[in-house]
């Protein structure tokens, strides 16, 4: 199924993806085990551009379905604020922009009608922390790992093309 259509053009959806809440990736299978993509999304802290590259192993299990790992880089806007009024708030900090590193795994199926669909979760990590900024801190702050590490789950429902 990869090598008979390698590119999809797919729409993703996420809670903390790559892509953000909703995004748009072009994905090309080089070969049934290994495909690369890029894509542009919104992310949902900031509601500001994202866009990702990246790539997939896959490990077929049947003739269309695959199990595998993705990882690649991410950017865009991040913010881990809180909606508070009072003296004892806890510091909130944004990026502008964040670069993430991602790894997960996931699920992939494609059908012989040219669709793809695909359920991907893993971790996103900011890279460049020290570029953070941060509302209420005092000099001793720092971001901690709850801030700059991010779980995500993500749906991916595509349309594949021979070439």
């Amino acid at each position: 199924m990869w090598q008979l259509r390698p590119l999809t053009l797919e729409l993703q959806a996420g809670l903390g993806a790559p892509l953000g809440a909703v995004g748009l990736a072009v994905d090309y299978a080089t070969s049934t085990g290994f495909s690369l993509n890029a894509g542009i999304g919104l992310g949902a802290t900031t509601v500001s551009p994202q866009a990702a590259l990246g790539c997939r192993l896959r490990i077929l299990l049947t003739r269309g379905t695959a199990v595998g790992a993705e990882g690649g880089v991410s950017v865009g806007g991040y913010a881990d604020e809180f909606d508070c009024q009072g003296a004892s708030c806890p510091p909130d900090w944004r990026w502008t922009p964040a670069v993430f590193g991602n790894a997960g795994l996931m699920l992939e199926t494609r059908t012989p009608t040219s669709w793809s669909f695909r359920w991907s979760f893993g971790a996103s990590a900011i890279l460049n922390v020290v570029n953070g900024e941060c509302r209420r801190c005092d000099s001793s702050d720092e971001p901690s790992a709850w801030t700059t590490t991010v779980l995500y789950t993500a749906i991916a429902v595509g349309r594949t093309f021979a070439l």
